[in-house]
């Protein structure tokens, strides 16, 4: 009777284990002896793309197997363990699949008994549809772990520009899938976790009778590169960092020529990696306009002739980029050479195209409703005016009215400093006359006079009188701007 007593659990676990799966199995069948009980789902909305993997999943495995297994919407299917669930759909395991793939990137996971295919696009699900038939896929069947999971990464990708998370540096605007950027110190800022190089391809435009052409400033990992990396008109790719351990870096590439030189379309990156979510707004934002001081003409010095070529030009060598850079802000920076309040012909001046993106490339309005608000407006604006014998009551009055569209495009109490004095320290009364015409310090609106530097190209600041010119700026809207807006 004992012995009886004995074989009884033993039987038990025969008659389990003939009726169906041993639960305690590691891996399970999706299809087995010529049968499957497994249904592909796909969500309702599911792109052509995605259906079309899914059948060409179903179609393997019946050319191999004999086995023809439905394809279901995600709403028509009942829940269950016997499922395949294909790309995105309602099935909450997907998202947890789907997180953080990106073009050709694709995951396959088991749930227990449910699997998961995932893919950063319809290409990267075609992918993992042959994938797991060259893996899983045989005549007697289909046999899966339970705890399966295997991720594919693409080990080099290539984005385009239009991407959110790249963080445009001054004023900027999309072109298809481009980024364009004009202006002096303009460019794009970002964050990706790779390895080995980094290449930006990018394409120059030329728009007057100067050579078409710009050097550009790289930051990698917070330090401003030694290189200058020269692009000509055409496309051209840039080789920005090289042989960088894996891990997470920041970039920056910034336009030393400012805008007369040429137009800059900001086209694709290419990285052994992957990008990075969008890096932070700064907690200031500063607007410097300009003319060909603030775009940094002359901190190459132009050997015997003040011809304002692109290689003589670099904006992140002025003291509106040394500024935002020890104030640690972000920037837009809108100058070129030979402008002023009134120095060049009527409807060109900067007060005239202020309102353009970059009147260089279009006349496409800057939409100051979305756009940052700028915390402090830096303008130095009055040299060409003064050689030009143009310092009268009509550029005070101009200056004036400048003051006011500055005001109601970017806010009422937006503090505005206007500097002067870094090629000459004379002509500027009729600045300083409207200043205290439109209200004066106590309407937010200062002056400030620069030390003067005429040792550069061109009789311009040097890179030296330029970082001069920053220190007493930077210290300035420290102890003055900054203090009175708060108080």
């Amino acid at each position: 009777m004992k012995k009886l007593l004995c074989l009884i659990p033993l039987l038990i676990c025969v008659l389990l284990a003939s009726c169906g799966e041993d639960p305690n199995r590691p891996d399970y069948d999706i299809v087995a002896k010529g049968k499957s009980a497994y249904t592909v789902i796909v969500a309702d909305d599911a792109p052509k793309g995605t259906v079309f993997a899914a059948e060409q999943l179903v179609s393997l495995i019946a050319e191999k197997t004999g086995v023809q297994i439905p394809v279901a919407k995600a709403s028509e299917a009942e829940l269950s363990e016997n499922e395949i669930v294909f790309g995105a759909s309602a099935r909450e395991e997907s998202a947890a699949v789907a997180e953080g793939l990106e073009m050709e990137d694709y995951r396959i996971q088991s749930f227990g008994k449910k699997l998961v295919i995932a893919g950063g696009t319809t290409e990267a699900l075609d992918a993992a549809v042959a994938y797991f038939a060259e893996t899983f896929i045989t005549e007697e069947g289909i046999t899966v772990a339970k705890d399966y999971a295997y991720t594919y990464l693409m080990p080099v990708r290539t984005y385009t520009l239009d991407d959110s998370r790249f963080k445009p540096v001054g004023r900027t605007s999309i072109q298809g899938t481009s980024l364009g950027a004009d202006w002096s110190g303009s460019g794009v800022e970002f964050s990706a976790n790779c390895k080995n190089d980094v290449k930006i391809t990018l394409t120059i435009k030329k728009i007057s009778s100067y050579e078409a052409g710009s050097y550009f400033t790289v930051y990698v990992d917070g330090v401003r590169q030694e290189e200058r990396f020269l692009a000509k008109e055409g496309t051209t790719e840039l080789t920005i960092a090289t042989g960088l351990a894996e891990g997470d870096h920041t970039f920056g590439i910034y336009k030393q020529a400012h805008n007369v030189h040429c137009l800059v379309n900001y086209d694709k990156l290419t990285v052994e990696g992957k990008l990075n979510e969008k890096p932070a707004d700064r907690d200031l934002y500063i607007e410097f306009i300009g003319d060909s001081i603030t775009a940094g003409y002359g901190t190459y010095s132009a050997e015997g002739t003040t011809q304002q070529y692109f290689p003589y030009s670099d904006g992140t060598q002025s003291y509106a980029f040394f500024t935002a850079e020890k104030l640690n802000a972000d920037y837009s920076l809108l100058a070129r050479c030979s402008w002023g309040i009134l120095a060049v012909k009527e409807g060109e001046n900067l007060p005239d195209v202020y309102k353009y993106i970059c009147y260089n490339r279009n006349k496409d309005l800057y939409n100051f409703e979305t756009a940052r608000k700028p915390d402090v407006i830096v303008v130095n604006l009055g040299t060409n005016d003064y050689s030009k014998g143009m310092v009268n009551n009509k550029f005070k009055e101009k200056t004036v009215e400048f003051i006011a569209d500055l005001r109601a495009k970017n806010g009422q109490d937006v503090p505005i400093v206007f500097v002067f004095g870094m090629m000459n320290n004379t002509g500027y009364a009729y600045t300083m006359k409207a200043v205290r015409e439109a209200g004066g310090e106590a309407n937010k609106l200062y002056t400030l006079e620069l030390p003067k530097d005429t040792s550069g190209g061109g009789n311009h600041p040097s890179v030296e009188g330029q970082m001069k010119a920053a220190d007493k700026l930077t210290e300035f809207i420290q102890t003055k701007v900054l203090v009175s807006s708060a108080s």
